[in-house]
C-alpha cells in the first residue's frame, strides 16, 4: 500500500450537498458514479492513500470540508493563483483553505494555507531540497525543533555519510512532511493520518466523466 495523501481542507463549510459544492467551485467534472452501487464502508481511512487523478472522495468533519484528489492538491501549491483556486477562495471566502500532499516513494511533501482568500504559505519540497517557499512561517513551522523531526541517533548516522549541506536539505524535508502531518490534525480536530479514527469520517466517492 503507498501512502500518498492529497487533501484539500475548507473549514466553516456547513453546506454538506457536494453536487452542489463541486459546482461552486467549477469542479462539477466530476460526477457520482450512478451506475455502480454505492458503498457504505468508504471512509477517509481506507481511501486517502494514493494519489488520485480520475476520483474524488468528499467528507466532513467538523465543519471542514474534505476534498481528497492530487490534481487539486496541486492547484494551490504555486505562489500564483490558478483559476481552480479562485473559484475556491470565491466559494468560500471567509474560510481557510488547506492543501497537503505527501508521496513516501519520493519523500516529496506540499503545504499551502490560504486564510480568508489570503495566500499565508506556500511550501513543497522533497529530502533532496526545496521547491517552493513562500510566505510567513507558520506557528507550527516555529514551534518544530530539529529533534522533533529525527532522532539524535539518525542525525549522527546522516552527519557522518553525508555533506552539511546534504544533511540540511534531508532534514529541511523531514520538517517538511512533519508540518504537513501536522496540520492534517490541527485541521480534522486532532486526528492524524493512517489513525484508526479516519475510519469515522465517510467520504463520497465521485469520478471523472
Amino acid at each position: 500500500m503507498s501512502h500518498n495523501p492529497a487533501l484539500v481542507l475548507i473549514t466553516n463549510v456547513h453546506e454538506q450537498n457536494y453536487e452542489l459544492l463541486l459546482k461552486e467551485v467549477q469542479l462539477d467534472v466530476y460526477v457520482s458514479p450512478h451506475t455502480e452501487p454505492a458503498r457504505k464502508d468508504v471512509n477517509l481511512m481506507n481511501i486517502t492513500y494514493d494519489y488520485f487523478t480520475d476520483r474524488l472522495w468528499i467528507g466532513h468533519y467538523n465543519q471542514v470540508l474534505i476534498m481528497v484528489n492530487g490534481l487539486l492538491a496541486r492547484e494551490f501549491v504555486r505562489i500564483d493563483s490558478s483559476a481552480t483556486e479562485y473559484a475556491f477562495v470565491k466559494a468560500f471566502p471567509q474560510s481557510d483553505i488547506v492543501s497537503l500532499s505527501y508521496a513516501s516513494t519520493s519523500t516529496s511533501y506540499s503545504y499551502a494555507v490560504i486564510r480568508n482568500g489570503k495566500k499565508m504559505r506556500v511550501k513543497n519540497g522533497s529530502q533532496d531540497g526545496t521547491l517552493t517557499d513562500f510566505g510567513d512561517l507558520l506557528p507550527i513551522e516555529r514551534e518544530l525543533s530539529v529533534d522533533d523531526v529525527i532522532s539524535p541517533g539518525d542525525l549522527e548516522d546522516l552527519q557522518a555519510d553525508r555533506s552539511s549541506e546534504e544533511v540540511e536539505m534531508t532534514v529541511e524535508g523531514l520538517r517538511g512532511s512533519s508540518v504537513m502531518h501536522r496540520l492534517v490534525a490541527d485541521y480534522l480536530g486532532g486526528l492524524e493520518l493512517y489513525s484508526e479514527g479516519l475510519q469515522a469520517i465517510p467520504v463520497t466517492e465521485f469520478v471523472r466523466r
